[in-house]
């Protein structure tokens, strides 16, 4: 990520500037498994100084494509995969000083790999499967506090 300041035109035609994060963005996965239970995952953040539960995600590496880095994502985060991932939505989280884009999909059927992927050393990560009732409980109760998780689920909860 880089940090940019910009100056710019305002409408009223004065100088202002204007101080944004460059962010390559990232894909998320909601992962639903043959039984019909969301796939989510907790981890510390350290920005915020605390536990996240959240659907599996992670930044673009150089010239990613959405779709690799949910399903890498998936596979390194969770031990899942499926071979039914399609485009759910996009959506900008901090539109007011980032231009990140997440691209979450829909990853249907997913499955324990039989081969364990090796994720990011400095991720501490527990999965966790919800079902329908259980993830309504989560949303009301705001267990789960993370945009783009709370957009998933929502979807999730209208499927």
């Amino acid at each position: 990520m880089n940090v940019y300041e910009d100056e710019v035109i305002l409408p009223d035609k004065k100088l202002g500037k204007r101080l944004y994060i460059g962010h390559p963005g990232g894909s998320g996965v909601l992962a639903i498994t043959p039984d019909d239970k969301v796939i989510l995952v907790k981890q510390y953040r350290y920005a915020i100084k605390s536990y996240l539960i959240e659907i599996p995600a992670g930044k673009h590496d150089a010239n990613d494509d959405p779709f690799l880095t949910a399903k890498r994502e998936l596979a390194e985060e969770t031990g899942y995969t499926s071979d039914d991932i399609s485009y759910l939505t996009a959506i900008y989280p901090t539109p007011g000083y980032s231009g990140e884009i997440i691209t979450i999909y829909l990853a249907k059927n997913a499955y324990l790999m039989t081969e364990k992927i090796k994720g990011d050393d400095d991720e501490f990560i527990t999965v966790m499967c919800y079902d329908k009732a259980q993830v309504n409980m989560l949303i009301s109760s705001n267990e789960v506090i993370d945009s783009k998780t709370l957009i998933a689920l929502q979807m999730f909860m209208n499927m």
